[in-house]
């Protein structure tokens, strides 16, 4: 167990960084990198609802594409979430001013949906860089009983960087709001709405009966090295967040609930640090790695309105490793050490995982890797609220424990521009988490844990192939079974998720993009009769038009669920049928 003294050290070190919290990592974590990259990037935009992706591009490039593999290694069993590498066309006989860093997006379509995006920024070329990011997408009707299930997502953040000969000091601070209505009551259940009331009047009675508010913010700041040869490497950065889940209250007045307004049932504060060390030891080719992470989690919950329940959760790792690099073999050895302080059970434990990663490289460019893994990972109200936005606030939030993974794959070029990635992996969970209807109030869903170990086998390819400058196609491919102890189906995740993307020019302005989506059966517990039901698969065709008027002016329709499915993605939650979005983006 480490100690109060020991704790609060970590902390000290690991105390400042930037705003986002990286969780993509690699499929076989081999390669070692500490090039310095000094290229401003703006931030990728927040979850968009009802698939409609931002674009974060802010110039246009050469008419080409350009591949990336969706490298990532598995947390609590999630499905991996594909986003296709698509850029944008240039027409071939234009270059473009490379200054234009603004960029201004607006669109309409059916649903009542009004959509808006800007990103503002300030003179790339100045050492002190500051950025303005807002987002609006909302519809006014919603797949049930119109405005009864309307959605909306706000908000935005400011960002600076200052870029010093040595260093990068950045910091970010933002809020978004969700505004999301529990529309998957049963029919005999439906709110009352009194149609003699105003749109105005009735729409609030709905945020009393159904409405539901989710807001996040944020603030980060880190510091980085950007020396490209220093012998010392290392990144530094520390996030807070404040998330709130807030119903209307119609309760009686008391201390904690006043009556006739939107009250945070429940509050999480989120404060994590992590800190990363880089120290070359014979040049690049044999390297030593310090990573450290901290993170303070206190969720406050009001659900019962007399009474508070507070507690935290702590959660401390430090993960000393080394790696050797060459042109055939890398081999990363390491040992990741946990430390959690569980306040709702006042208790505290360590735990320990060894890490390895042995990578060959073929002569052809192949890379064939096999590993061992172990880890914590965290869960909170703010990541489990943006994969199920209805989730019953009366819940317990408990970190997964990967007590084992053993991975094996390859990834290489099997052709000319035919690319590849493929792992399998042998994963042991303990407390992995899954959702499901609550047994009274059937339109919100419990979080459920399987509380044994449980085995998951997992398959994961990916194919990129572009076939010219003109086209280009991918395929990802995930498999998941879940050996599981206690519980009777792994509730609302599928065994099966796959995504085929295609782009095309078809002529130097006009770009098409299509996404086939394909989900397997599911299974809930249903909360009235108490059987195991199957939700049936998904399947979604989505298409997306971009013609290109000239350097800065473009224009846009984007085509969602073109099969018209009312799928139900979680139990008593169908989706939108046939959606479009048209609309205009133009850079400065």
């Amino acid at each position: 167990m480490i100690n109060n003294s020991y704790k609060i050290a970590i902390l000290s070190i690991i105390s400042i960084s930037s705003f986002a919290q990286k969780t993509d990592s690699d499929f076989g974590n081999e390669e070692i990198n500490i090039t310095k990259d000094r290229k401003i990037v703006l931030p990728p935009a927040s979850r968009i609802l009802e698939k409609i992706p931002s674009q974060t591009a802010i110039t246009i490039p050469e008419r080409k594409f350009e591949y990336k593999f969706n490298e990532y290694k598995p947390e609590s069993a999630k499905e991996a979430k594909f986003t296709p590498n698509i850029i944008n066309p240039e027409s071939a006989k234009k270059q473009v001013d490379e200054s234009y860093s603004n960029l201004i997006k607006i669109g309409a379509g059916n649903y009542g949906r009004i959509f808006g995006e800007t990103y503002l920024n300030s003179d790339p070329s100045n050492a002190m860089r500051f950025g303005l990011h807002y987002l609006h997408n909302s519809n006014s009707i919603g797949p049930k009983d119109d405005y009864l299930s309307a959605v909306s997502k706000s908000g935005g953040n400011v960002f600076a960087n200052y870029f010093a000969e040595s260093f990068k000091l950045s910091t970010n601070a933002g809020f978004f709001q969700d505004r999301i209505n529990y529309y998957g009551y049963q029919p005999d259940l439906k709110p009352y709405i009194d149609p003699v009331l105003s749109k105005k009047l009735q729409k609030q009675e709905r945020n009393r009966t159904i409405g539901q508010r989710l807001n996040r913010l944020n603030f980060g700041i880190g510091i980085d090295n950007t020396v490209a040869e220093s012998k010392f490497d290392f990144k530094i950065k520390s996030d807070l967040k404040y998330f709130t889940s807030n119903q209307f209250s119609k309760a009686q007045s008391t201390t904690n609930s006043p009556e006739g307004k939107f009250f945070p049932f429940i509050r999480e504060n989120d404060w994590i640090s992590n800190f990363e060390a880089y120290f070359p030891i014979i040049d690049k080719k044999f390297v030593a790695k310090l990573e450290g992470e901290a993170s303070i989690l206190q969720i406050r919950d009001d659900f019962d309105l007399l009474s508070t329940k507070k507690y935290n959760r702590n959660l401390y790792k430090i993960f000393p490793s080394f790696a050797y690099n060459s042109e055939t073999i890398t081999a990363i050895i390491g040992f990741r050490g946990i430390n959690q302080y569980e306040g709702l059970k006042l208790n505290a434990f360590s735990k320990g995982f060894p890490v390895v990663n042995f990578t060959y490289k073929l002569p052809t460019g192949t890379n064939l890797f096999i590993g061992l893994d172990g880890d914590y990972n965290r869960n909170t109200l703010w990541n489990l609220t943006e994969e199920m936005p209805f989730l019953y606030n009366n819940t317990e939030i408990k970190n997964t424990e990967k007590s084992l993974e053993v991975y094996l794959g390859s990834k290489g070029e099997i052709i000319s521009g035919l690319n590849y990635n493929l792992k399998a992996s042998f994963n042991q969970f303990k407390n992995l988490f899954f959702f499901n209807n609550n047994d009274i109030i059937y339109e919100k869903f419990d979080l459920i844990y399987e509380p044994e170990k449980s085995n998951v086998y997992s398959l994961n390819g990916e194919v990129n192939y572009p076939v010219s400058d003109f086209f280009k196609t991918g395929l990802l491919l995930n498999y998941n079974y879940y050996d599981l102890k206690t519980l009777a189906k792994p509730f609302h995740r599928p065994s099966f998720s796959g995504k085929w993307n295609n782009s095309m020019y078809f002529t130097d302005k006009l770009l098409a993009t299509s996404t086939f989506i394909f989900q397997g059966n599911t299974f809930a517990k249903n909360p009235i009769n108490t059987d195991i039901q199957k939700i049936k698969a998904i399947y979604d065709l989505n298409v997306e038009l971009d013609y290109f008027f000239g350097k800065q002016f473009s224009g846009f329709v984007k085509l969602n669920n073109v099969f018209n499915r009312k799928y139900e993605q979680f139990l008593f939650y169908p989706k939108q049928g046939f959606n479009f979005l048209c609309g205009l983006n133009y850079i400065f």
